[in-house]
């Protein structure tokens, strides 16, 4: 219901239809949002104290709408689990995510469309990355290296085991993945055979 207060709300398995995420109509209050599959809010403005939103996952808010976050924001993590994904529902239309005074931010591996960070603490800088663009408030550093090196032959692009430091060398620990500030090589080491050469995007 618009203008509820909850305390902890935790999502740890995936949502049936599309209807049975978070819909509100309005303003939604709680302590804590902990969300461990993808989501989208629907007509909904958040006001809470730490929101979670887990790697790899895909949350989308609403165009035009504000969600503001008072204490801890944690989003992404790993690129071992791929990117999380955040972006408005309306291609042009940006969200904006308000941090209050104080904030804690815990943010990896994004892929980030039509957002404005504002608030205290902005711009943020956004590690390991990408703008996907129309965002505003935030830095993007792209990856933590310059140059990723295909190798173990045919495969999938955003398969991390495909990416190493080094030329013909193991995949990264880090799962690191490429970005747009990103160089790739392909040379004698990726691992390429007549039969096996096709990388799929």
């Amino acid at each position: 219901k618009p203008g509820q207060h909850y305390y902890n709300i935790r999502v740890s398995k995936p949502v049936a239809t599309p209807s049975q995420n978070f819909s509100v109509e309005g303003t939604l209050y709680a302590n804590t949002i902990d969300l461990k599959y993808s989501q989208h809010f629907y007509n909904t403005s958040l006001v809470v104290n730490q929101l979670i939103l887990s790697p790899g996952k895909t949350y989308i808010f609403d165009g035009g709408r504000t969600q503001t976050i008072n204490q801890k924001f944690t989003a992404g993590g790993s690129l071992c689990d791929g990117f999380t994904t955040i972006k408005s529902n309306y291609s042009g239309s940006k969200t904006t995510l308000n941090f209050n005074p104080g904030t804690q931010l815990n943010l990896k591996g994004l892929a980030v469309q039509d957002i404005a960070f504002a608030g205290a603490g902005t711009p943020i800088s956004l590690t390991n990355s990408i703008d996907l663009g129309n965002n505003s408030g935030a830095i993007f550093s792209g990856s933590s290296v310059p140059t990723l090196y295909w190798v173990g032959g045919a495969g999938n692009w955003s398969d991390a085991m495909h990416w190493s430091t080094t030329s013909g060398g193991a995949p990264s620990a880090e799962c690191l993945l490429p970005t747009n500030t990103v160089n790739v090589v392909f040379d004698e080491n990726s691992g390429f055979l007549p039969n096996s050469n096709v990388i799929n995007f």
